[in-house]
């Protein structure tokens, strides 16, 4: 059978696709050759004569090029339909990790919020006792420099200046100035109060002798607020340093010392 005859057989036929003629023409000329190959080894000279005259492909090679066309696709296609289930099957596994890692995620998330919350209420109330504490040292501050009129009256245009630091106790920003200024305040105090010339009566002598205690009492009563606030901010760094209460400063639940 010639080729181009071959070739408008298979054009007929409804088991082959035309798009596998060129590749069954391919393999069954194959064939047809490595058997006149194995038939020429072993045939008497007439024979390999007759063969080499031979140039179109026999009925049989074109139907086993058939059959092993098909034997190929098919292999082909159970070969992909495996790797197309093997592909589902590792996507199926990496949407359950995702899945599990995203429970997994939450989990922590949930946990990680019920540690902070549970830490946060000790930074926050030690941060409460810390405004009080700072609220009282102001008081007592106050306290010390409304001293500051009674003995400008006591020492005349010499106690003109302890207005001036009186004032810079007031307007001070921030705790640190109000304490420098008050320390100011306070050593002007003591200084005013040792350069008042003698008393000239026996009232103003006990006035002065008030003054004095008031003052005494009110630097006293500084440094003891002082020291509770410097408590109060040790225990609010404490409350901030424990595994819970650093979790609820870092996401923001609660104020940084």
């Amino acid at each position: 059978m010639s080729t181009a005859d071959l070739r408008a057989r298979l054009h007929r036929r409804d088991d082959v696709p035309d798009a596998d003629i060129d590749d069954i023409i391919g393999l069954a000329q194959q064939r047809q050759d490595e058997a006149r190959r194995a038939a020429e080894g072993r045939a008497s000279l007439a024979q390999v004569q007759a063969v080499a005259a031979e140039l179109d492909i026999a009925p049989e090679h074109v139907e086993a090029a058939i059959g092993e066309l098909r034997a190929q696709r098919e292999a082909e296609a159970a070969r992909r339909a495996q790797a197309a289930q093997g592909a589902a099957a590792a996507r199926a596994r990496l949407r359950q990790l995702a899945i599990g890692a995203g429970a997994l995620l939450l989990a922590l998330a949930a946990l990680t919020g019920g540690l902070a919350l549970s830490g946060r209420g000790a930074v926050q109330q030690a941060a409460r006792e810390v405004a009080e504490a700072e609220a009282r040292v102001d008081a007592a501050l106050g306290r010390q420099a409304s001293l500051a009129p009674q003995l400008a009256a006591l020492a005349g245009a010499a106690g003109d200046e302890l207005s001036a630091l009186q004032a810079e106790v007031r307007a001070a920003p921030d705790l640190p100035a109000r304490l420098a200024a008050a320390d100011a305040l306070t050593a002007a105090l003591a200084a005013r109060l040792g350069q008042l010339p003698p008393a000239a009566t026996e009232a103003e002598a006990t006035a002065r002798l008030q003054l004095q205690d008031e003052l005494t009492g009110s630097q006293n009563r500084v440094t003891t607020e002082l020291r509770r606030h410097h408590e109060a901010e040790a225990r609010w760094a404490a409350a901030a340093d424990t595994p819970t209460g650093a979790l609820a400063v870092g996401l923001g639940l609660a104020p940084a010392p």
